[in-house]
């Protein structure tokens, strides 16, 4: 691999990285949203190796200033894109109370999170559900209509598929632990549904998990769990590699259909707020 082209996390990035092998691999990442692209120079060696002997780029921002005008052909197809959408996008699916935030309590536990994650346990009857808060890109505003393309689709805006697997409960012990796995955890912590957890700080990263409960019953290591998650998670996403491991795989809707269905299902007004019980600190009591 000679050049990665990036954009996971919708930053400017323009160096050189070494890869397992301490060789330098050219890495960019040209912002996000069609602000900039990446200007790849390469140079290959035909006549003799066919190798990439040199590579170099520059982040070019794709405007001139912020008062240039919109490209007339690109504004009447955007405009044309969104009104045959429309009916879709519009479509009221359910009213809320509050505001559905994802905003976390001292424990890592929020009301989108386990509302997010209950809606994939719902749409494949699993026992459990796990979701990565840095999938959840927009909140519910308080109070009113919650459309599905204004609301539902702006929390889960990719696409990704829903799907179940079987997991050992160590599988679910080992993956609650990974959230401060040493020395680079992952990016973000795990939302989860069917299960409560209580974590002590105290303790050495790998042994943190102090009590697990599978709907009110402490997990069995030897037991089997179906566990929901999208296909993201499913593949080691976010250094959740331990999903890798998972059997028994079915694939289910896609995210914001699942979460369409569940708020569907829930009686209106929706009031949904962390609970203050799935995920605990030792030591604090609920928080």
């Amino acid at each position: 691999m000679d050049v990665v082209l990036s954009g996971h996390t919708h930053a400017f990035t323009n160096a050189y990285l070494e890869n397992a092998g301490q060789n330098p691999v050219l890495v960019t990442q040209a912002y996000s949203y069609g602000r900039a692209f990446a200007d790849v120079d390469i140079v290959i060696d035909p006549p003799l190796t066919g190798e990439v002997t040199h590579t170099s780029a520059r982040i070019v921002p794709a405007y001139r200033n912020g008062t240039s005008p919109p490209d007339p052909e690109a504004l009447a197809l955007l405009e044309a894109c969104e009104a045959a959408v429309e009916p879709l996008t519009a479509r009221v699916i359910t009213t809320t109370s509050t505001e559905i935030t994802r905003l976390q309590t001292d424990a890592g536990e929020s009301a989108l999170g386990n509302l997010v994650a209950d809606s994939q346990r719902a749409a494949m009857g699993a026992d459990i559900a796990f979701v990565t808060t840095g999938s959840l890109r927009a909140e519910i505003a308080k109070g009113g209509n919650v459309t599905r393309g204004g609301d539902l689709y702006a929390v889960q805006p990719f696409s990704s598929t829903v799907l179940s697997m079987t997991l050992t409960g160590e599988q679910v012990r080992n993956v609650l632990e990974r959230q401060w796995e040493a020395p680079l955890p992952p990016p973000h912590n795990l939302a989860v549904s069917g299960l409560t957890y209580t974590f002590d700080e105290r303790k050495p990263a790998g042994d943190r998990i102090v009590d697990i409960r599978v709907n009110g019953t402490l997990l069995d290591p030897n037991g089997s769990y179906t566990a929901a998650m999208v296909d993201f998670l499913a593949t080691g996403g976010d250094k959740y590699a331990v999903f890798r491991e998972g059997t028994n795989i079915v694939n289910g809707p896609y995210d914001v259909d699942a979460l369409v269905a569940y708020m569907e299902s829930l009686p209106e007004p929706v009031d949904a707020k962390p609970e203050g019980g799935r995920i605990a600190k030792a030591g604090q009591g609920v928080i």
